[in-house]
């Protein structure tokens, strides 16, 4: 099966992956700090902002990414982690409630596999696609679009 047009972001997995129990606590550990700190992170970082997982929420989430991290270095700087990953848990969160889905966390190298090392999330069904948040953040600061979370949206509710 061919992916979608827009490449990487959005490609089937090519068998059904089981995780392993280190993976799992990984990944729900993450996930309860996330949901935990959310309203210090929309306190901390968009104050006046409605995160309901919009559309829009997300072009608004595009537009603080690149003031705050308007380069690949500072979205890779461990100070800004604490946004990084609160950004990343917000977007993959809008693009579950769009068909629905779970996320999911594997363990390598994503240099290797694109799926690696960063929590994504993947839609139901045979041929549900999968979103990598992390890589979505990257591709918006390289092509310097606010609107591009959005964007993937709209393409992931297709």
């Amino acid at each position: 099966m061919l992916g979608r047009p827009f490449g990487l972001l959005f490609e089937p997995i090519p068998a059904p992956y089981e995780p392993g129990a280190a993976e799992v606590e990984y990944l729900q550990r993450w996930l309860r700090t996330r949901r935990a700190g959310f309203a210090h992170w929309t306190a901390t970082y968009g104050d006046g902002i409605t995160w309901d997982h919009s559309p829009e929420s997300l072009e608004a989430l595009g537009a603080i990414v690149l003031r705050r991290t308007p380069t690949l270095d500072a979205l890779a700087d461990p100070a800004n982690a604490d946004f990084v990953e609160g950004a990343s848990w917000y977007t993959g969160e809008a693009l579950l409630r769009v068909k629905g889905g779970r996320w999911i966390y594997r363990d390598g190298d994503p240099e290797v596999n694109l799926f690696d090392g960063y929590p994504f999330v993947k839609q139901d069904g045979p041929f549900g696609y999968s979103a990598v948040p992390y890589r979505a953040l990257r591709v918006l600061i390289k092509r310097g679009d606010p609107r591009h979370l959005r964007k993937r949206y709209d393409d992931f509710s297709a």
